[in-house]
């Protein structure tokens, strides 16, 4: 039997990926924190007031632009009122009623959740020796303790691309940017420049040279719409930044492990997918791996596999295949080749838990959710065809489009348990 229990794992997020994290290393009988710097738990979803220097993306009014059938817990269904478009509260409330049930479930004596704490430093004081990593936190109950083992990082959507730019005095002005600042002034006709990042920007001629060299002139104002960037500039190698903000995650394998040290590891870091999916099938991997019942290759052959990744991710952009922000993309509907890689590993454990079983079953992406993703767009189309009505649809059948039967390919591959979609 795994001998799990006495490891301390640290989860720093409290979003969907932390929660989905938590859960499965908890279902494995290990001991863990979270550490989530808001308020409350929901992570970009969470747009409460009292979040401080915590802003969501999230903007009033939101609705999901993909049905919760790619967005639900593969053992936590949705409300059966919930809008299949739910709004971003409602998705809110989802995640805090799941963490909610995890925390009243039996393994909570387990689980510490630490609200409005932030992580300022994580590091190893020997880092190819000692067992330990050291969290610093902006609260005293956690400040400078240790977490025995490991550490889970999780989430892609904390850190966006501050930048305004403001061409002529005498123009109307707009910032944009992923902190939500609104703009007082409006302007018609706006133009939409499809060419590469910005070399250079002259507020004297009004103009933006990009880095193919055309020229953009006579603008009134520069809206950048650039997303998010990985900033995990807490984490520390001695005095040494281990991965400086960006548009990727270095040194990482399989989008979890960083190959030099395992014991680090990121849920989450995956972007254009179904992501609660992605998020469970990663953490049913990780609570596996950090619980030593399945194996990772050796760290030789983790630094051959991200080389080669990075080779091949290189070749795409001097294609024209895939730009800067696309390495942990799953631009191609890739996630479900992952998801179901991910569970074939996960299912590779043989010991059983703390608990007697074998852990919690990852999700598996049968053709429901092929069938989910291939309507999406339809589907949208439809429902917000409903007007005011519209989130009082619940379901694609409410909206007249057809549906599989509960499938015998998740059935068989999860003995008896269906995937996500199956429920819809």
């Amino acid at each position: 039997m795994s001998s799990g229990p006495n490891k301390r794992i640290a989860v720093i997020g409290a979003g969907a990926a932390g929660i989905a994290a938590a859960k499965y290393l908890l279902a494995e009988g290990l001991s863990v924190t979270i550490l989530e710097r808001k308020t409350g738990a929901g992570g970009v979803w969470n747009t409460q007031p009292g979040n401080g220097l915590w802003p969501s993306p999230v903007y009033d009014g939101l609705t999901t632009n993909v049905p919760r059938t790619l967005m639900t817990f593969a053992n936590y269904p949705w409300p059966a009122d919930a809008s299949l478009f739910p709004t971003s509260s409602t998705v809110n409330e989802y995640l805090q009623a799941h963490l909610a049930q995890i925390r009243n479930s039996v393994a909570a004596d387990s689980l510490c959740v630490s609200f409005a704490t932030e992580v300022t430093d994580l590091r190893k004081s020997k880092f190819e020796h000692s067992p330990s990593w050291k969290i610093k936190t902006r609260t005293y109950r956690f400040g400078q303790e240790p977490t025995d083992q490991n550490v889970l990082v999780v989430g892609n959507s904390a850190s966006g691309w501050d930048i305004s730019l403001q061409l002529a005095s005498t123009a109307k002005t707009v910032y944009v940017s992923t902190s939500r600042k609104r703009n007082e002034n409006s302007f018609s006709a706006p133009t939409h420049i499809g060419v590469p990042q910005i070399r250079s920007a002259d507020a004297t001629t009004r103009s933006v040279t990009f880095e193919d060299g055309t020229v953009a002139r006579d603008l009134d104002c520069v809206v950048f719409c650039t997303g998010y960037v990985y900033d995990f500039s807490f984490i520390h190698k001695g005095d040494e930044l281990l991965f400086p903000a960006g548009l990727r995650v270095r040194n990482v394998y399989e989008h979890m492990f960083y190959t030099e040290d395992p014991t680090l590891t990121f849920v989450g870091l995956p972007k254009m997918s179904a992501a609660f999916n992605v998020v469970e099938a990663q953490s049913a991997v990780v609570a596996r791996l950090l619980n030593k019942r399945i194996s990772i290759q050796s760290k030789r052959e983790r630094n051959r596999r991200v080389q080669n990744k990075e080779d091949d991710w290189e070749e795409q952009m001097r294609l024209g295949e895939a730009g800067a922000s696309d390495y942990h993309s799953f631009r191609l509907a890739e996630d479900k080749e992952y998801v179901n890689r991910m569970l074939e590993w996960s299912m590779e454990a043989v010991e059983p838990t703390a608990f007697g079983d074998n852990g919690l079953p990852p999700p598996y992406w049968c053709k429901c959710l092929d069938t989910a993703r291939e309507q999406s767009r339809d589907v949208r189309a439809a429902f917000n065809a409903k007007g005011d009505n519209r989130h009082g649809y619940t379901s694609v059948r409410s909206l007249g489009f057809k549906v599989n039967k509960t499938c015998a390919e998740g059935r068989s591959k999860m003995k008896g348990r269906f995937c996500s979609s199956c429920f819809i």
